[in-house]
């Protein structure tokens, strides 16, 4: 069973049906969907491949603002292959046939319906028409992203099985359904694109819904970079990015929206070197916003004003986790850069152990964590304590991590390196650098 919650009403799923709540204590559920099968037709759940690298979640159902609508999607697994999974429960093992599928099989089946719903029950489901440009492109295709900009538009992204083209719609409500226009299209060449997150949805602008999406700007011949604002009508822009040449750390920036040429503000740089990673979370308004200091030092939590970026509260400073931290024998941490063919570097950290000293002449042992996951990041200034500084502190290893070709927030064309030949550079760079 699965629940999602709106402003007044709720949702469940059971048995991959979809039911309404109108009245939390005072009603009997409403069913909104009857084709649901266990492990084959799914309504509002994810099935295994949209929940696994699609949504990143099992929920498929989106409310509209004020919930007076809901929209929700439908896979059908009816022609994706079957993995048998065994179950190892009881005196005899059970086999659990998962819809699983492959490259070159068939995948699942996706579509989209939208619910006008009250107190008072539902009306039939519209079908969410897909923009006739997408289909005249490709038969097969990903929803990656839905949300309401308000109770009558719907914000859609579709994109090409082959992950090379995308489609952002906004959909409106028509007579027997939901017709979905052509806001933006992105394509991309010798490489793949990102699925794409949910806007950030502003004040309606000049009378109508505004929103802003993270899409690809060009940056000289490194490729496509991506960053994300948070807009604030009539003042500034907050967005978040990593510094020129330090991939590995976060930083949350502020420019002006009406000044064209207008130079980035860094608003965390001065934090220090134990705050080198930050998030930042805003108000509605943009008056205020979280900050998240999230290492490499002991993380921390505060309110600050947009105003003068004076910090109002400090919501968590985790004393008594930096108390205890302090308290260890914490590994050296060292970063290094390592030449690459074609003009690339891996970015390495080593883990030393605490009392190695660099004029001594002793061998350690050497462990390379291998990992080299399309867009994956392993070197960062997060905080983080983990089997590979128990090794470095305790057992007097040298613990290595080695982000090379293949890994993310450097550009598109570093990333798409890999693109069509997994298992050959990023494997070939973590060789040469160990």
């Amino acid at each position: 069973m699965n629940g999602i919650y709106s402003a007044s009403l709720h949702t469940y799923v059971f048995e991959n049906n979809l039911y309404l709540i109108p009245s939390v204590g005072d009603s009997s559920p409403v069913q909104l969907t009857n084709t649901g099968v266990p492990g084959v037709v799914f309504n509002g759940v994810a099935d295994w491949l949209y929940e696994e690298e699609v949504l990143g979640s099992s929920g498929a159902l989106w409310w509209s603002p004020h919930g007076s609508r809901l929209c929700y999607a439908t896979f059908n697994d009816s022609a994706v292959s079957t993995m048998p999974l065994p179950l190892y429960e009881g005196q005899y093992p059970a086999v659990l046939p998962l819809r699983y599928p492959k490259a070159g099989t068939a995948n699942p089946e996706v579509e989209l319906r939208v619910a006008a719903v009250s107190h008072g029950g539902a009306e039939t489901a519209k079908l969410v028409q897909p923009p006739q440009e997408l289909l005249d492109k490709t038969s097969e295709y990903y929803v990656t992203m839905a949300a309401f900009l308000d109770e009558e538009a719907l914000l859609v992204n579709f994109l090409s099985r082959a992950q090379n083209w995308t489609l952002v719609s906004v959909c409106r409500e028509a007579a027997s359904a939901w017709h979905c226009s052509k806001q933006a299209v992105e394509t991309a060449s010798g490489g793949w694109i990102e699925l794409s997150e949910p806007p950030l949805v502003t004040p309606p602008l000049k009378g109508g819904p505004a929103f802003f999406l993270r899409l690809p700007v060009q940056d000289a011949h490194r490729g496509n970079f991506r960053h994300l604002a948070a807009f604030q009508d009539k003042r500034r822009t907050f967005y978040r990015s990593t510094r020129e040449g330090r991939p590995g750390e976060s930083h949350v920036y502020q420019v002006p929206f009406d000044k064209e040429g207008a130079q980035p503000v860094c608003l965390t740089c001065h934090l220090g070197d134990q705050c080198l990673y930050n998030n930042a979370w805003f108000s509605p308004e943009a008056e205020f916003y979280v900050l998240e200091c999230l290492g490499p030092g002991v993380p921390w939590v505060a309110l600050y004003s947009t105003a003068d970026h004076k910090q109002l509260e400090m919501l968590e400073s985790n004393a008594e986790l930096k108390e205890l931290v302090e308290n260890r024998a914490m590994p050296q941490v060292r970063n290094l850069v390592a030449p690459l063919p074609d003009g690339y570097n891996a970015t390495v950290r080593l883990l030393l152990p605490p009392g190695l000293r660099d004029e001594e002449v002793l061998k350690y042992p050497f462990l390379v964590n291998v990992y080299g996951g399309p867009g994956s990041q392993q070197v960062t200034e997060l905080f983080r304590i983990n089997w590979g500084h128990y090794l470095a502190s305790r057992k007097g290893i040298v613990y290595g991590l080695v982000d090379g070709r293949g890994s993310g927030l450097q550009g598109d064309r570093r990333l798409h390196q890999v693109y069509r030949r997994l298992g050959t550079v990023e494997v070939e760079d973590q060789l040469r650098v160990a």
